[in-house]
């Protein structure tokens, strides 16, 4: 029992074992990642370039991994099953694919870590599944709410993790919003030449859609990012566009087509592998110019709660304007009205910056970065001085993105009005480089 307890960890392990021996560079963080969930060896210029063009989700093991694998499995299964005539004549093919397709992708659950959106993502899809085999209709937010009370009932408190806010919440804005924009494709009666209709077709059937679907998820997850993240990509739909097809459409297939070889036949999975690399070059390049670019990814303060109800409020009012024409033009004013308002009460403090905590009060906060010994003080007049920053040299990853920023913006704080550091030390100066950049003080 204890053996089969801890197999997925173990062929989890091997897996990555195989591509550290196989591959090299930035390549080998990329597929463990893709394949089994783990980016402890993603390089971390390269996290920083995904975060940044706000392609970091696809570096995460969600749906359309468990799609991808549940179509080329159940694809597989489906044509060999269709090789025996017996087979044929008693049973109904299609619905004993999807059969056997199941315990391969709760198999493949369990090697990937079984983390929320993945266990949200195999959720639905045994849901659909069954609707499937049982002949029921079905309804992707009945299935989304399915799969979020499971979750539920397995750990209340995932309820409060950014895993699955975000993941929920993107499915969710999916489910409501995309069959409400996706146009429909239109014919053009006027004759075009082949390269016109095939732009046309391309334009219509992959780019637009493809662009809708990365649009309208990263509205739904926008409150979300910025309460854990503190940041969001303006690019994030235009990079979503040209790396998906990359990494997802690419690579992904390649690298899932390679997990049953590695332990099979390890030569044939090299070359798989290899051939998908190419996707996980051609995604680093452009991630690269993404992130290069100016204004590519702003940093935020936090939204309040009272933010972020307001916010899934304008998104519930604009769904609701889709659904009535007789009241639309007035209800897209509201919503119109409501969100320039929304902004404004979020960016406050861009155009004041002098709030104090409490009136005529002074106030300091000493901030646990281990050693140092980081302070802010909120004076009476409402300046915000920041003294030192802080860690040492077994710190990982820079103390002022991790811990003073993420408190700054907690306290609604986009600018300071002084840094000091007190002397040149480690310990007092670690983090401000990324205070400084990023909270511009006078």
């Amino acid at each position: 029992a204890g053996s089969i307890r801890f197999l997925p960890e173990q062929l989890r392990q091997q897996v990555n074992r195989f591509l550290r021996e196989n591959l090299s560079g930035p390549v080998i963080g990329t597929y463990q990642a893709l394949l089994v969930g783990s980016r402890a060896e993603v390089f971390p210029e390269i996290q920083e370039q995904f975060k940044a063009t706000g392609t970091m989700h696809l570096l995460a093991i969600s749906g359309l991994h468990i799609g991808l694998l549940a179509l080329m499995v159940g694809t597989i299964i489906r044509w060999l099953l269709k090789r025996s005539e017996r087979l044929l004549l008693c049973t109904h093919v299609p619905t004993l694919a999807l059969v056997a397709t199941l315990p391969i992708l709760l198999g493949y659950s369990f090697i990937a870590g079984m983390h929320t959106p993945v266990l949200r993502a195999l959720i639905m899809t045994f849901a659909l599944f069954t609707a499937f085999i049982l002949r029921r209709q079905h309804s992707l937010f009945h299935l989304l709410a399915v799969a979020a009370l499971l979750v539920l009932v397995c750990n209340p408190l995932t309820l409060f993790t950014a895993s699955f806010q975000l993941s929920f919440s993107a499915v969710a804005a999916l489910t409501l919003f995309l069959p409400t924009i996706l146009p429909t494709p239109s014919y053009n009666e006027k004759p075009l030449s082949w390269l016109q209709n095939w732009l046309v077709c391309c334009w219509q059937r992959f780019i637009l859609p493809a662009f809708l679907i990365s649009f309208v998820a990263s509205l739904g997850t926008l409150p979300f990012l910025l309460l854990h993240f503190h940041r969001f990509s303006l690019i994030g739909p235009v990079m979503n566009l040209l790396v998906e097809p990359f990494l997802c459409f690419w690579t992904l297939p390649w690298g899932l087509a390679a997990l049953p070889c590695i332990f099979i036949a390890p030569q044939i999975a090299t070359v798989l592998l290899n051939i998908g690399s190419w996707g996980i070059h051609a995604s680093h390049f452009l991630i690269g110019l993404g992130a290069a670019l100016p204004w590519a990814s702003i940093w935020t303060i936090t939204p309040t709660g009272a933010e972020i109800v307001s916010y899934g409020l304008l998104l519930f009012f604009w769904y609701l304007s889709t659904k009535m024409e007789k009241f639309q033009r007035a209800t897209q004013g509201i919503v119109l009205i409501n969100a320039v308002l929304l902004a404004l009460h979020f960016s406050w403090g861009l155009f004041f910056t002098k709030q104090p905590v409490q009136p005529g009060e002074s106030t300091v906060a000493y901030l646990d970065i281990g050693q140092g010994s980081s302070s802010l003080l909120r004076l009476a007049d409402g300046s915000s001085v920041l003294i030192d920053g802080g860690g040492n040299r077994r710190s990982k990853g820079n103390i002022g993105e991790q811990v003073i920023g993420p408190y700054l913006w907690q306290q609604r704080i986009w600018r300071l009005d002084q840094a000091v550091i007190t002397h040149p030390h480690s310990d007092h100066f670690n983090g401000m480089d990324f205070i400084l950049a990023h909270f511009h003080p006078k």
